[in-house]
């Protein structure tokens, strides 16, 4: 059984840091999708634009992050046999 566990831990560590690792590719995209319209275009309303994409890619990077460090902290107390990690895993 305790390979089990240890088995559940790796797979939420994992499946975790790849939530992280997708929220931090999508700051970093919308932040160059506002960086190149800031860049290119002399449009006024394409101004308006750059701080909404900006807006945009944060707050995506807050919601997904948010949901992936709560796997990230189950795995690490699963890999420790913590009894209050089962439940939050």
């Amino acid at each position: 059984m305790l390979t089990h566990v240890r088995v559940l831990a790796w797979l939420h560590i994992i499946h975790s840091g790849l939530g992280v690792l997708l929220a931090l590719s999508l700051l970093a995209l919308f932040g160059g999708v506002a960086g190149y319209v800031g860049s290119v275009t002399h449009d006024p309303d394409a101004r308006v634009a750059v701080p909404i994409l900006g807006g945009i890619g944060t707050l995506i990077f807050i919601v997904v992050a948010a949901l992936a460090v709560p796997g990230i902290i189950a795995g690490i107390g699963l890999l420790k046999l913590a009894p209050w990690s089962r439940v939050l895993g």
